[in-house]
């Protein structure tokens, strides 16, 4: 009789370990869906949903006091039989009655966590629905018999938490780097394509960015010079992919404005061709605009194309559509990109060539982690960093060591850094994917 009721109890323990998991687990949207077509079950669970702490902890109450019953009357019952039964082994002396109390307890124990608790909650995680409506009226019922008790022990538990002067958090705040972890785990375990999971990864990187850290610096910008011939103008453009070009008169500080490619070809049997024609008034964004605001421009004025301009309003380069849909998508060919003008190439070793353009979001969110930490209001580029910790004029075999990673400057171009060879160090425990 007495294992009876013990099985009982672990049963009704199981019971609302199942219910807790099938609830905190259930499909919100789907439930919603069934109440609205009538069914009361449904409607009982999103009332649970609504304050679950307080099923929650009516749940925890009926666990724990299953738990002290079982464990009581398991010792005051069943360790009588066992000193019976072990009193046979003369050998066990005086040690019966403890062996007795370790053998009941630890299999109470056993039993109560494989049938109590994990048999009942992995059937839940693996059917929250159907369990939930099923649990759901029983559970109602008790959440409404020790709503007074958990009343209770609430006020208790602040009370004992304000003597003690510790402030209670209203809601736990998920950290950027927590949802991040989050993202990449739905993305390793199949809840999220691996595609998503990414996108979804660059997006929260996306709002740190600037028109600084995205844009395409001036002195890699292709421009026509106002004062330039037409058969010069259109020499260049024959040479070059871009389908509009910057027009500045001497430098791009003397800006005037933007052509297309298109609007030359049409004037050019123009008997009074001039680029007054045909230009047209550019955008301009501050180097320190946030990305999305930088979208909700372009989206307002029908643009693709910004000229990125400093506190001084020298013209520091250009951002275009196609920038700041590569940082949540990742690279995306350029009109005038070709298969060896990437940023990140793999050698044959296992490191890595970088060239000294690459922005460090774009390096983070190739090796999917953070290889640099971005600081865009001091360096944007893997150049930027590389000065900025060497603190000189760079040179061709220069390093800069992080904790994890090795930066050598393999080739300069003039007094820019062209190439720089990336490699983990031996003894880090990072790679180069995580």
């Amino acid at each position: 009789m007495e294992l009876i009721i013990i099985f009982i109890l672990t049963l009704l323990n199981g019971f609302f370990a199942l219910s807790e998991i099938a609830l905190v687990s259930v499909n919100k949207s789907r439930i919603q869906h069934k109440a609205d077509d009538g069914n009361k079950n449904a409607v009982l669970v999103l009332r649970l949903l609504d304050n679950p702490e307080n099923f929650l902890s009516s749940v925890q109450v009926g666990i724990t006091l299953i738990g002290i019953v079982a464990g009581a009357y398991g010792g005051a019952t069943l360790t009588g039989d066992m000193v019976e039964f072990l009193s046979q082994f003369s050998f066990l002396g005086g040690a019966v009655d403890s062996i007795s109390m370790i053998v009941v307890i630890g299999t109470i124990t056993y039993f109560t966590i494989v049938l109590g608790e994990l048999v009942p909650k992995t059937i839940a995680m693996n059917n929250p629905e159907n369990i939930a409506l099923f649990c759901v009226p029983i559970v109602n019922v008790f959440t409404k018999i020790t709503y007074p008790f958990v009343k209770l022990l609430s006020i208790s538990t602040k009370l004992i938490l304000r003597i003690i002067r510790i402030k209670e958090n209203d809601a736990e705040r998920v950290s950027e780097d927590e949802l991040r972890f989050i993202l990449k785990v739905a993305g390793k375990q199949g809840v999220l394509e691996t595609e998503e999971s990414q996108a979804m990864q660059n997006l929260i990187s996306f709002t740190d960015q600037t028109a600084k850290s995205l844009m395409t610096h001036s002195f890699e910008v292709e421009w026509i010079d106002y004062n330039s011939t037409k058969e010069e103008i259109f020499d260049k453009i024959k040479e070059s992919a871009h389908s509009r070009f910057l027009v500045g008169e001497g430098s791009l500080d003397v800006l005037k404005g933007i052509v297309y490619v298109k609007d030359l070809l049409n004037s050019y049997n123009d008997p009074d061709f001039s680029l007054d024609k045909i230009l047209t008034s550019p955008i301009f964004i501050i180097q320190n605009t946030p990305a999305f605001k930088i979208l909700n421009q372009f989206k307002d004025e029908k643009q693709y194309l910004g000229v990125v301009v400093d506190e001084f309003g020298s013209v520091r380069g250009i951002i275009t559509l196609h920038d700041l849909i590569e940082a949540v998508m990742g690279d995306l060919p350029d009109e005038d990109e070709h298969e060896e003008e990437k940023h990140i190439t793999q050698r044959k070793g296992g490191d890595y060539f970088l060239s000294g353009r690459t922005p460090i979001w774009e390096l983070n969110q190739f090796f999917s982690q953070k290889v640099i930490e971005d600081n865009t209001g001091r360096f944007s580029t893997i150049s930027g960093f590389l000065i900025d910790q060497l603190k000189s004029m760079p040179r061709t075999g220069d390093v800069v060591e992080t904790s994890a990673y090795s930066f050598e400057i393999i080739d300069m171009d003039g007094v820019r850094i062209d190439k720089v060879l990336m490699s983990l160090k031996s003894d880090s425990s990072k790679s180069f994917h995580e």
